[in-house]
């Protein structure tokens, strides 16, 4: 027996002195410092090592896409890393690819600096700005959502229609960051002022606080954000595809199609001398997706705008129409009623709503021939 224990104590103590030196290594990973480098150029030198690279942008003003709050969700603050690569994790793994991953993507997030890093960020990313505003008014556009009215307060922020924003919650311990698109059009941020379309959430933090907010409450957000806009584009047919609240994006783009329609009027009712006018040849269609026709909002304006503009395409879609809806239009799925529909493949894409929706509508349109190019997926 004292022969075994004579052997056992040196294994024991081989043991506990790899434990240590792991657990050392563990925390020396932790602790210390590192040099922060975004494009090159030298943001910090004395980042804490562990630091997320989402917490090391913010803290240099760099405010990151994090729609979901830096959980790794969302998978927008997608990064590519210059040097510092770290091993990438099962979010990234999901959210990224291994092509990606190989190229030295990651997402900020869940990507921690364990030694000198320098990451690559998009100039549009950087003009990126944060803002305080004011709610104004509040107005419910249906039973869960309320179209919110905020004015800032400062400088005015310079978004293209489609574009969102990031909303910052902090309560007690709680914090959290969410993304909601800006309803109104480009020509209301000259007043100072943008409109959100928020659905209240059965359960969600920052949705039920937003709708119990108050006028004169203040908010502090990001932006902008996003790529799903039509301006600047030169389609002669633009295709939207929206589902629930993704109509809100989608309000911003028809209300400066509108405004731009309008000038177009103005100018040829102010040509006199004859000479041919250059009237519009730009097409909007929009297929718009809800549950029933009170969740359909803003239906009765969209029927109106596309009474009175032959260059305005409304198609509304119940999936399950109460019979009080008295419902006469289409039903099902929208997806069921593209496949019928001709599509030219020259037309952009823009669609918001669920992520199933999309990728239903991409199958049909790829099998009509419309270029991946020319769609822009936003997906809720």
């Amino acid at each position: 027996m004292s022969y075994l224990l004579s052997l056992l104590v040196p294994v024991l103590f081989i043991a506990a002195v790899c434990l240590f030196l792991t657990v050392v290594a563990k925390i020396c990973q932790q602790s210390g410092t590192a040099e922060f480098r975004v494009n090159g150029e030298l943001k910090n030198s004395e980042v804490s090592l562990g630091t997320s690279l989402l917490e090391a942008c913010q803290e240099e003003g760099i405010y990151l896409p994090a729609a979901c709050g830096g959980r790794g969700n969302c998978g927008l603050c997608k990064l590519k890393l210059s040097s510092g690569t770290t091993k990438a994790d099962m979010f990234e793994k999901i959210h990224l690819g291994e092509a990606a991953l190989e190229e030295g993507f990651r997402l900020a997030c869940r990507s921690k600096l364990r030694k000198n890093t320098d990451i690559a960020v998009p100039l549009e990313l950087l003009n990126v700005k944060k803002f305080e505003a004011a709610l104004k008014s509040a107005v419910k556009l249906s039973t869960d959502v309320k179209e919110l009215q905020f004015e800032i307060l400062g400088d005015k922020m310079d978004f293209k229609a489609g574009q969102y924003i990031q909303i910052y919650y902090q309560s007690n311990d709680d914090k959290a960051i969410r993304a909601y698109s800006v309803s109104s059009p480009p020509s209301q941020m000259e007043k100072g002022l943008f409109t959100l379309d928020v659905k209240l959430v059965d359960g969600g933090l920052v949705s039920t606080w937003l709708h119990s907010l108050k006028e004169g409450s203040q908010i502090d957000f990001t932006g902008p954000y996003g790529e799903m806009t039509a301006a600047d584009k030169k389609h002669k047919d633009i295709i939207l595809f929206a589902g629930g609240v993704g109509i809100a994006p989608m309000r911003s783009i028809i209300r400066e199609y509108l405004e731009e329609e309008s000038k177009v009027s103005k100018k040829t009712s102010k040509n006199k001398k004859g000479k041919k006018s250059q009237k519009s040849q730009k097409r909007l269609m929009l297929y718009y997706g809800a549950k029933n026709l009170e969740a359909l909002y803003e239906h009765n304006y969209f029927l109106e705008l596309s009474s009175k503009n032959n260059n305005f395409i409304y198609k509304p879609v119940l999936s399950e129409p109460r019979l009080e809806d008295g419902w006469e239009g289409l039903t099902g799925m929208i997806d069921e009623h593209l496949a019928e529909q001709p599509v030219s493949v020259s037309s952009l894409i823009l669609i918001c709503g669920p992520e199933a929706m999309g990728e239903k509508i991409i199958n049909l349109l790829s099998q009509k021939g419309v270029s991946p190019e020319n769609i822009i997926l936003d997906a809720l």
